[in-house]
């Protein structure tokens, strides 16, 4: 009798240790949703600073009314930012670096080119190197689509790759980082020989 209450004590144990075990589970996956919430916020009111410092830097430009941000890529490396604007009838594509994630945020380098509204495409590149521990290099290349034919694009590298991009709004970019390739031409990703642009070097 004394053992049959022995093993009955053991299971009631195990069965309080159980539930304790599951209860603080729950409770460290509460803490965490939390802290991951939390983590998103603070990304998410950098991020907004970020693009309106950004902003600013490029309306001091004269008769800028409004600047389209139509690729943002944010990450602990930094921020990349793909955008457009008009002066007059001009219409203006660039790219931006800098640092979102710190309280105050940093714009490194911005980089424009007016569109040429003749050609099938006009893409602008911006190539400079990380403010990372060590330094890497990075290469943007954004671009405007001005004929409506081209639905998507493929962008091929000296090394072999090729990288289809999406096309928003008429525009695209493409963010390489460490060791990015020369970029040799751009092509219908469903016909190689259907040449967009080609980019003597």
């Amino acid at each position: 009798m004394r053992k049959k209450a022995q093993i009955i004590l053991t299971f009631c144990i195990l069965f309080i240790l159980m539930g304790c075990s599951v209860n603080q589970e729950k409770d460290n996956q509460v803490i965490n949703h939390k802290e991951i919430a939390e983590d998103l916020k603070i990304k998410a009111t950098y991020e907004k600073k970020y693009i309106d410092l950004l902003k600013t830097e490029l309306l001091k430009k004269e008769d800028i009314s409004a600047v389209h941000i139509f690729y943002n890529d944010i990450t602990n490396d930094g921020a990349f930012t793909g955008f457009s604007y008009r002066i007059g009838d001009k219409l203006f594509i660039g790219s931006s670096y800098g640092i979102a994630y710190n309280p105050n945020p940093i714009v490194y380098k911005i980089e424009t080119r007016v569109n040429d509204f003749n050609d099938p495409l006009t893409f602008q590149f911006m190539n400079d190197k990380l403010k990372t521990n060590p330094p890497r290099d990075y290469q943007v290349i954004v671009g405007y689509i001005n004929d409506e034919s081209i639905k998507s694009i493929q962008l091929n590298y000296k090394n072999g790759i090729k990288e289809v991009v999406n096309i928003e709004n008429n525009m695209f970019m493409s963010v390489k980082i460490a060791n990015p390739d020369s970029l040799m031409s751009i092509t219908s990703p469903h016909d190689d020989s259907k040449v967009f642009l080609l980019i003597e070097r």
